[in-house]
């Protein structure tokens, strides 16, 4: 069994690895017949500087890590 989270989902972009996935899968004993893909979806219908109070610092906090790719609005809010 995995011992933290970090082994199951490293980050936010990629999906759970398969090792990990099996032991859980095995854990609880139930079938391997789910897709392993990590999907996030915007949870506002507002651009996120209408959304987020403290944007500002929201960016320059995320600006250059690994996380930067979450101040990028979709399309449609661009």
């Amino acid at each position: 069994m995995p011992t933290g989270h970090s082994e199951l989902v490293p980050d936010l972009t990629s999906a759970m690895s398969e090792g990990p996935l099996e032991a859980l899968r095995g854990w609880f004993g139930v079938p391997n017949n789910f897709r392993n893909t990590a999907k996030l979806s915007k949870q506002s219908s507002l651009p996120l500087a209408d959304t987020v109070e403290n944007c500002d610092e929201v960016k320059a906090a995320l600006t250059g890590t690994r996380y930067a790719y979450c101040l990028e609005d979709e399309a449609a809010y661009r």
